[in-house]
């Protein structure tokens, strides 16, 4: 089921995906599991 992100939310995270050199998705993942 696909949820919605604030905009703010998903910059902020995409921003730290690119940092940790993940895609946003497995950034998402380590942090739900």
């Amino acid at each position: 089921m696909p949820q919605r992100i604030p905009p703010k939310i998903h910059r902020r995270m995409a921003i730290q995906a690119a940092e940790q050199n993940v895609s946003l998705n497995q950034l998402i993942l380590s942090k739900l599991t």
